[in-house]
């Protein structure tokens, strides 16, 4: 048996935008459920051929002042956790079905989240609130009044930017205030999409655009996913297969990049 990764989005990014992710993942024995979000993701494919794009109930507009940005944060996030929460539920139901290619082969006693941005925010949603989540990360996902109204009860691993200031504020509170293991890594030159497949499909002149845009920082952009890549396999190896990492024990001169708090 396998265990089992629930992986979330951010807002508006689809799954396949996170593929280094799960390959990696998957090459290291875990089973990578990841879940796309209709009418928040830019673009949803059904198997039947109905393609369903992001609609204005279900993303949060630029314009939108800070109280109605966190009102509509709780309600698609109550949307997203129920989601996550009913995948997780169904993949016990597929793994007792004997028809299923999945038979027997999920070991959801060993079950963990983790997203980007939104998606990480949901993954803190879920682990508050569901014993079924037994370790969560977030990779640069603020969270919101919902979540920082609540407690983090399972291992948990807040991955951010280089210097994000205010943004990171709501993940800091979180971090101080868990009732178990946590880490909270910085990863220096980074900025918030380097926490996704994005600046390996950009051509290199789109690349200096979007470093100049502060959309992606100054870290190659391989380096960056070798070193996320790194740090989730070694907190869900440690949490959901009781194989301990030197990584998780403090700085790593492997990674000097990365500014590391552990409590």
């Amino acid at each position: 048996m396998y265990p089992v990764i629930i992986m979330l989005p951010g807002m508006g990014p689809i799954i396949p935008d996170y593929t280094v992710f799960a390959e990696n993942l998957a090459s290291h024995g875990y089973i990578v459920v990841g879940i796309n979000p209709t009418y928040t993701s830019n673009l949803s494919v059904f198997p039947d051929g109905r393609v369903v794009t992001g609609s204005k109930k279900g993303t949060i507009p630029d314009s939108a002042n800070e109280a109605a940005v966190d009102a509509d944060a709780n309600r698609i996030g109550k949307v997203w956790t129920d989601d996550a929460i009913f995948v997780l539920n169904r993949l016990e139901s597929i793994n007792a079905d004997q028809s299923s290619f999945f038979y027997s082969r999920l070991d959801l006693e060993h079950s963990g989240l983790f997203g980007h941005s939104f998606g990480g925010k949901t993954a803190i949603s879920v682990c508050e609130i569901d014993a079924i989540c037994k370790a969560g990360a977030d990779l640069d996902g603020s969270a919101f009044s919902n979540e920082t109204n609540g407690i983090l009860r399972q291992p948990f691993m807040f991955m951010t930017e280089d210097n994000c200031g205010t943004n990171c504020e709501t993940m800091r509170r979180l971090y101080q205030s868990t009732n178990n293991t946590a880490y909270y890594l910085s990863i220096e030159g980074t900025k918030h999409f380097n926490f996704s497949d994005l600046p390996l499909r950009l051509l290199p002149p789109v690349r200096i655009l979007f470093k100049m845009a502060g959309y992606t920082g100054s870290i190659n952009p391989e380096r960056g996913l070798e070193i996320t890549n790194a740090y989730l396999v070694a907190f869900f190896d440690q949490y959901l297969k009781d194989s301990g990492s030197d990584l998780l024990q403090g700085p790593s001169i492997v990674f000097p990049e990365v500014i590391f708090e552990k409590r």
